[in-house]
């Protein structure tokens, strides 16, 4: 395995492009007929085949014995020149580092030169949302009014940045994740091409973690090749542990303990025990909650306001994950909001069971932090400094959200005790997080732009909920 496995299994003709049959079916009815379009666009996630598609067009279109059907006969002197990358009629250019308007002129005067070697001159443009707006103009110009000998091709991942000009004048082919099926399928003929044994279960877990995506798959499948043993042979435990895969024991003890409102600390030891051993903490979330849904379906779980605010809890760690380094934070935070509400329902003379009141004693660390107890109010800080009752907070954590998302995440839950102009939070890792520099200097930004002052200091409540390291 010299070459990595996306590169070394990219289709090369039609027939090896998976997952796209309408796309494919249009293109090759196109050029059967001779009826391709100057210009293309090929929108979809990453790992599609985009790309790979546009190569394989770029052959069609120049391709010395052509099928019958339209696809290429892969074994041409053009074929192979665009496999090793050697055709000088075919550009590729790469719009996020090529993306001004410098850079289109030049294009522009390049392809009025008729190809060299083949019938058509392709140029394929890659991230074309990178453009800037002067260089979308520009080449606007140039799909407007192409010559005869040259093609098109752009692709994108962000087809909603493209502005709608452009779109007019293309053809637009949407590519679509592969279902699992067909995912497997070839990550099974990659591994029997490399001779590496692969218990069944593992395809899923791919599928799972490349979300239908080929070239993540295939990226996945070759970490977890390298663990085979002298056999050949690759285990699921094997895989597991590659990907970071919690066991089903333990997706069950956690799920469990979040639904029936153990101590928030047993949840906060089993994320620490499972992080150090290499978890992937963000699909551990997907995990739990594949785990409470499948048990909605079999109507083992009752419906309930606790189970709805761990999922939502579960499913905002998965979708604000992409934006912080720091996904224990997340967790830590999320624990905070379900087992706080669950003490309030308490409180409050709610129906939950007695043993759903997690124990907060032996829990504070009292050389560390200040300790308060303060009212949960929203308060109003005037241009003078003077702390009022009001309600500035809500939009006080929406700055703080577009400042720095994980400043605003630190805050969720926080106190703000209006006679000494402190916040108050919840637990120990915010408390650590917000005494740094650099996220005070951000606090005092958001706090200057909706109050007019900074807040004097930040504390830890008296009733911290106080979790391991996660280091």
């Amino acid at each position: 395995m010299a070459d990595v496995l996306y590169r070394k299994y990219r289709p090369h003709t039609f027939a090896e492009i998976k997952g796209q049959s309408v796309t494919v079916s249009i293109l090759k009815q196109a050029v059967a007929t001779d009826k391709l379009s100057h210009a293309f666009l090929f929108s979809g996630p990453r790992g599609t085949g985009k790309t790979s598609t546009a190569r394989v067009l770029a052959k069609a279109a120049n391709c010395l014995h052509l099928k019958k059907d339209g696809d290429v006969c892969g074994e041409c002197a053009v074929c192979k020149e665009i496999d090793n990358g050697s055709f000088p009629d075919l550009v590729e250019i790469d719009a996020a580092s090529n993306r001004g308007i410098d850079e289109v002129r030049l294009l522009k005067e390049q392809v009025n030169f008729l190809p060299v070697r083949g019938k058509r001159k392709v140029y394929i443009i890659d991230e074309v949302h990178m453009m800037t707006k002067e260089a979308f103009n520009a080449l606007l110009k140039l799909l407007e009014e192409p010559p005869t000998h040259a093609i098109f091709i752009l692709a994108t991942t962000e087809i909603h940045k493209v502005p709608i000009t452009i779109l007019s004048r293309v053809q637009r082919y949407d590519f679509m994740l592969a279902e699992q099926l067909e995912l497997s399928a070839k990550l099974k003929m990659i591994a029997d091409n490399e001779q590496v044994e692969v218990e069944d279960l593992v395809w899923d877990l791919i599928f799972q973690f490349s979300q239908g995506s080929f070239r993540d798959a295939e990226t996945l499948l070759m970490k977890i090749m390298q663990l085979k043993s002298a056999d050949g042979k690759v285990s699921v435990a094997e895989a597991e542990s590659v990907l970071g895969v919690a066991p089903t024991t333990e997706v069950t003890s956690i799920a469990e303990a979040l639904l029936r409102g153990h101590s928030v600390q047993e949840v906060m030891r089993t994320l620490n025990d499972f992080s150090s051993r290499g978890g992937n903490l963000v699909y551990l979330a997907k995990q739990i909650a594949s785990h409470i849904r499948q048990g909605l379906v079999e109507e083992k779980e009752p419906i309930s306001k606790r189970l709805s605010q761990v999922l939502n809890m579960l499913i905002s760690i998965q979708s604000e994950a992409k934006f912080i380094d720091d996904v224990r934070m997340l967790w830590d935070v999320g624990l905070l909001k379900v087992f706080s509400e669950l003490q309030s329902q308490m409180k409050g003379g709610g129906d939950a069971p007695k043993s759903d009141i997690p124990s907060q004693k032996g829990n504070i660390q009292s050389h560390s932090v200040k300790k308060t107890q303060v009212e949960q109010q929203p308060v109003q800080v005037s241009s003078s400094g003077v702390v009022q009752a009001g309600g500035q907070w809500e939009k006080f954590l929406l700055v703080a959200r577009k400042v720095d998302l994980k400043l605003w995440t630190c805050l969720q839950g926080a106190i703000y005790d209006h006679e000494r102009n402190v916040v108050v939070v919840p637990g120990s890792y915010a408390f650590e997080e917000l005494q740094k520099d650099t996220m005070r200097g951000k606090l005092d930004k958001a706090a200057n732009q909706i109050f007019g002052a900074t807040i004097s200091g930040i504390e830890m409540s008296k009733n911290a909920i106080m979790g391991e390291s996660s280091n």
